[in-house]
């Protein structure tokens, strides 16, 4: 099970990232404002739904995985609106990728897909562990348990999304 740099770099970016993220965006709705931060943010789910779908249209999946990514797609929009902070709804986003990625270089095939389902499932958990232990010992930043299991479901989405145009293609 070998994960890929991209795939590295990007998880200690999300670690990194999480001790001064909520600064970082509060600067930014300083500038922009609340209101366009959530647009931006909704119009990143559009476009990634969207290349989603084209990129979907490209491998010729049929068009029910298409409407179902789709669907998933939205989803994540919804939860990720749903955060209290914007920080957060950016790891949602963060995570759910973070899944797609691990899962994609594992590439789970019939031989040990099951350990590299659980596999994906624990790196991408233990990120998120990283990302929100390392706030509880900042005094900027806040613990929560409940952004914890938000990451961990956003990485499982991601995995879950992978596997399953994965299964429609073999």
């Amino acid at each position: 099970m070998k994960l890929q740099k991209i795939t590295i770099f990007f998880s200690a970016y999300i670690v990194l990232s999480a001790i001064f993220m909520r600064q970082i965006w509060e600067i930014a709705e300083a500038i922009c404002g609340r209101q366009a931060l959530n647009y931006a943010l909704f119009f990143l789910c559009i476009f990634l739904s969207l290349w989603l779908i084209y990129s979907a249209n490209k491998i010729r999946l049929c068009y029910s995985n298409v409407f179902l990514d789709t669907l998933a797609c939205l989803g994540i929009t919804v939860f990720a609106l749903k955060q209290p902070f914007i920080s957060e709804r950016a790891h949602v986003i963060e995570f759910t990728l973070l899944g797609w990625l691990v899962a994609k270089d594992l590439e789970p095939k019939k031989k040990g897909f099951l350990a590299k389902l659980v596999f994906a499932a624990i790196y991408t958990g233990i990120i998120g562990c990283l990302a929100e232990g390392f706030q509880k010992f900042l005094p900027w930043r806040v613990y929560d348990t409940r952004d914890l299991i938000t990451n961990v479901l956003s990485g499982l989405i991601g995995i879950g999304i992978f596997n399953f145009n994965k299964k429609q293609l073999t």
